[in-house]
C-alpha cells in the first residue's frame, strides 16, 4: 500500500475507486489509513493483532478532519497496546447512547447537523425518556440482532412501521462508526 502525508488537498484529489477498496497509509500516523471505495472515503485504523489484521472504521471523509482522525487513531492504538479490547465489553447500551448523543450534540452545535435531524435523533434515542419504550438495560456486547429486532417489534406494535424504520436508521448510525 502507498503511504503519503494526509493533507486536505491530497485526500480531496483522490478519485473514488471504480471497484474494490483502495487503501493509503498516512506517513504521520502509520496505522491510520484512508480507504477509498465506490461511494466515498473513510478513515480506518489498520493494526495487526495476534497475527490477524484488524481494521476499525473511525469516520468518513470529509465529515471528519485529518487532525481529528489522527488523534482518534492514536487513542485507539494506545488502548490496543495496553491490551484493551477494541470494543468496550462492559459498556452498557445507555452509556453508549450518552456518548453518541454527546457527539451528535457537538456536531449540532457546530452547525454540521440540521435542527430537525438533531431533534429526530434525540426523540428516537429516547433522551427525554417520554416518547418510545426504553431500550433494554443490557451490556452493549449483548445487544445483538435478536435484541434489536425484539425492540424494533415493540416499537412497531406501539407506534408504526415508519417509526420502527426511523429507529432502525438511528441505531445503524449509532453503531456504524462511532
Amino acid at each position: 500500500m502507498t503511504s503519503f502525508n494526509f493533507t486536505k488537498s491530497a485526500l480531496d484529489n483522490l478519485p473514488l475507486s471504480g471497484g474494490g477498496e483502495i487503501r493509503y497509509f498516512d506517513t504521520k500516523v502509520p496505522y491510520l489509513i484512508i480507504a477509498i471505495g465506490k461511494r466515498g472515503k473513510s478513515f480506518k485504523l489498520y493494526k495487526k493483532i495476534n497475527g490477524r489484521v484488524r481494521t476499525v472504521k473511525l469516520g468518513d471523509y470529509p465529515e471528519y478532519s485529518i487532525a481529528e482522525m489522527r488523534e482518534k487513531a492514536q487513542k485507539i492504538f494506545i488502548s490496543i497496546k495496553e491490551g484493551k479490547e477494541l470494543n468496550a465489553k462492559e459498556e452498557t447500551i445507555y452509556s453508549f447512547i450518552d456518548k453518541y448523543f454527546a457527539y451528535i450534540t457537538t456536531r449540532f452545535e457546530a452547525g454540521s447537523i440540521k435542527k430537525s435531524s438533531f431533534e429526530s435523533i434525540e426523540r428516537h434515542l429516547n433522551i427525554k425518556k417520554i416518547t418510545y419504550p426504553k431500550l433494554p438495560s443490557i451490556l452493549l456486547k449483548d445487544f445483538n440482532h435478536g435484541e434489536a429486532n425484539k425492540y424494533l417489534e415493540l416499537i412497531e406494535t406501539k407506534h408504526s412501521a415508519v417509526v420502527r424504520d426511523k429507529m432502525l436508521t438511528t441505531l445503524k448510525a449509532m453503531c456504524s462508526g462511532q
